[in-house]
């Protein structure tokens, strides 16, 4: 099967190498033609051992290389959406990373460009790929757990002084930066709400004003789905979570991930299901189902590159990534524009 000829524009992005490692390695998928910094204080970074080798060139130019299938969008978060709409407009195929900028109507444009153009969107919210995850969903949709009446979601962390400080350039703050994971695990989960109610604020830690804790509650009939997501939490990541409840059944995931101490290319997940009702309410009732590990970025960009090459399709339609990008933007309390 042809592999795919990608490039990437940017380093910045949070998750920018952990993506070109990725595909670097899939060489049965891709072929790297190339990289792109737009900006001039980031371009040190294409002295890391990661990125040696690789041809560089301009935005511009590295949009005319012949033959390219898809590019990889790894800029900051504000520029994301700008560059992958440069991409589209080459006619080509976008995986972009996340969140989608707070400007709700040039995210809608560009998806529906792609769309129009018939080009693969495709976002790097990796727990789609999450095992535990997957399998959540699974439960869900299969009706096993029953009536869902409840959804509990964490994604925090303790960001460095630094860190908190530059949530400063979300005005969703964090339920904007790391909050948009957990947004699209609900909406996969329960669907679109009835009502959005959003609670953010600024804890003071290090004396910055920027929001870094992040709450919303997710109104359904008969369900909520209560979501946070801080940095000013210490053993934050270790106690990221999913806690779902059902009329027969519960799961519990935590944490959503580790690391593997080893070797942190790999990663472990578990979750605790619990059916029925018998038993002593006031002891574990729960099975414990444990996953192989695996890397947090491969599946993902697999899938991509099967979409791509047109064995499967995309299971995160056009309208799914608008409505989540609206409904991240409404939890962070960011007016649409």
């Amino acid at each position: 099967m042809k592999k795919i000829r990608i490039v990437q524009i940017g380093t910045t992005h949070p998750h920018a190498s952990g993506i070109f490692k990725s595909v670097k390695e899939l060489k049965d998928y891709f072929e790297i033609a190339g990289i792109a910094e737009p900006t001039e204080s980031s371009r040190k970074n294409l002295k890391e051992a990661l990125y040696l080798g690789t041809p560089v060139y301009s935005v511009e130019d590295l949009l005319h290389l012949p033959d390219i299938d898809a590019a990889l969008i790894e800029t900051t978060e504000s520029e994301l959406v700008k560059y992958a709409q440069m991409a589209i407009d080459h006619g080509i195929h976008v995986h972009m990373d996340k969140p989608g900028g707070e400007n709700f109507h040039a995210f809608q444009t560009m998806v529906n460009c792609a769309k129009t153009k018939n080009l693969v969107f495709h976002m790097g919210y990796m727990y789609r790929f999450n095992p535990a995850i997957q399998k959540s969903i699974d439960l869900v949709k299969s009706g096993a757990l029953g009536r869902i009446h409840s959804i509990d979601v964490q994604m925090c962390i303790r960001l460095s002084e630094q860190g908190n400080r530059g949530l400063k350039r979300f005005k969703g703050g964090m339920m904007s930066f790391l909050g948009c994971h957990i947004v699209d695990v609900v909406l996969s989960l329960a669907g679109i709400p009835q009502e959005v109610i959003p609670f953010n604020y600024s804890t003071g830690l290090y004396g910055t004003e920027s929001l870094n804790y992040g709450m919303a509650v997710f109104r359904y009939p008969g369900c909520t789905a209560v979501i946070r997501s801080s940095a000013a939490d210490l053993n934050g990541f270790w106690r990221r979570q999913i806690v779902i409840n059902g009329s027969n059944g519960s799961i519990e995931i935590k944490p959503i991930e580790a690391f593997d101490p080893e070797s942190t290319d790999y990663l472990s997940t578990s979750m605790n299901v619990t059916y029925g009702d018998s038993g002593n309410p006031c002891f574990d009732m729960s099975e414990k189902l444990e996953f192989p590990k695996y890397k947090r970025y491969d599946d993902m960009m697999i899938d991509f590159a099967k979409i791509v090459r047109g064995e499967c399709i995309n299971s995160y339609s056009y309208g799914y990534e608008i409505e989540l990008q609206r409904l991240i933007l409404m939890a962070g309390g960011v007016q649409e524009k």
